[in-house]
């Protein structure tokens, strides 16, 4: 192999999963923009992205980050017809599950969809993204949420709604 195509090979490597993430951060910082949020706002250790027209659920960027002193902040902006914000933090303990969950590989696989989600008249889409400890995992859902992508969101959303 030549220096130019290894070269090219690593450069690839290196930049595959960025370019991977960069359609779904887009999502996340429409939303946002329309919210008249920054694109900053859209950066997280966790992010969940979920669309559902028809059933009038529309879109919902929920995006949570991990601050130096082990305290998880999260953000919501759910959009419409118009858009709306909440923030809240995670106490210690729903802080801690999380970081359980996220530190344990097998708990963040793609799994099948239970039968009853096998079809849907409104197919919502959700994706989840996680950037924890070194590894990225990207999870993507129709008809959904479930198995991780619904775990990790009821740690997010439990008793804020």
């Amino acid at each position: 192999m030549t220096w130019n195509r290894l070269s090219l090979a690593l450069l690839i490597t290196v930049l595959a999963p960025a370019l991977a993430w960069s359609q779904v951060e887009d999502w996340h910082v429409k939303i946002r923009a329309r919210a008249g949020l920054p694109a900053s706002s859209a950066e997280g250790q966790v992010r969940i992205f979920s669309e559902g027209w028809l059933t009038g659920g529309g879109e919902t960027s929920l995006v949570a980050r991990r601050d130096g002193k082990g305290r998880w902040r999260v953000s919501r902006v759910t959009g419409f017809r118009k858009t709306s914000e909440r923030h809240w933090r995670l106490n210690a303990q729903e802080g801690a599950a999380l970081e359980a969950l996220l530190d344990d590989p097998a708990a963040l696989v793609e799994t099948p969809p239970p039968p009853e989600q096998d079809h849907c008249l409104d197919p919502p889409s959700t994706d989840l993204e996680v950037r924890w400890r070194g590894r990225a995992e990207r999870i993507s859902q129709t008809c959904g949420p479930w198995g991780a992508v619904a775990r990790v969101e009821t740690l997010l959303t439990a008793g804020r709604d």
